[in-house]
């Protein structure tokens, strides 16, 4: 008579391994470079400060209104900079949630951040399962609906300056088969009829 050998756990082990690893990896490099963001952002903070020192500038104002000073100067200047700073605060909202639901309510990094990305796109705040989570969750929600507002904020401050720029000839016309009259007074009427 044959018998049936139990088959052991550890193919069971291994594939819940498998599955944390390829769930985890995703987690991990979106850390990886948030964190590498965010040391780039130290770094040119750093410069700063030593600008500020190398022109002697305290004694007009502190570091921190200079530092003002310096970011608006790279916002009004810089192209796309308003997409980079929401791109920087969603990324920040979303790393510093998910590290703090993880934190507090023992979830895995993965489902912290998946959980955390939720709550920015569908703010419910009160969804997670653990008592932490449900301070995280309302903070993020919060912090999601401003994101969101000034998203659609620079959509429209985008979609109007494009309109005033047509509204001011600055876009190319692209037009055929008509007249332009140039210098347009009384007489151009029995011109044009």
């Amino acid at each position: 008579m044959d018998t049936i050998a139990p088959q052991s756990a550890a193919p069971c082990v291994a594939e819940t391994r498998r599955a944390w690893l390829d769930a985890s990896v995703p987690a991990l490099i979106f850390l990886g470079v948030w964190f590498m963001v965010l040391n780039q952002i130290v770094r040119i903070v750093w410069q700063e400060r030593r600008r500020f020192r190398d022109k002697r500038a305290a004694h007009q104002a502190g570091f921190f209104t200079y530092l003002t000073y310096r970011f608006g100067h790279w916002y009004a200047w810089t192209p796309g900079a308003s997409v980079k700073v929401l791109l920087v605060m969603s990324a920040t909202l979303l790393v510093l949630g998910g590290l703090g639901h993880s934190a507090l309510s023992r979830a895995s990094i993965q489902e912290s951040l998946w959980r955390s990305w939720i709550w920015i796109a569908d703010p419910d705040g009160g969804e997670s399962a653990h008592e932490g989570g449900h301070v995280v969750g309302v903070v993020v929600s919060i912090g999601g609906m401003l994101i969101f507002a000034l998203l659609l904020s620079l959509i429209t401050s985008s979609f109007e300056e494009f309109l005033w720029h047509l509204r001011h000839g600055s876009v190319p016309v692209v037009e055929g088969d008509h007249i332009v009259i140039l210098g347009y007074d009384s007489s151009a009427v029995i011109m044009i009829e």
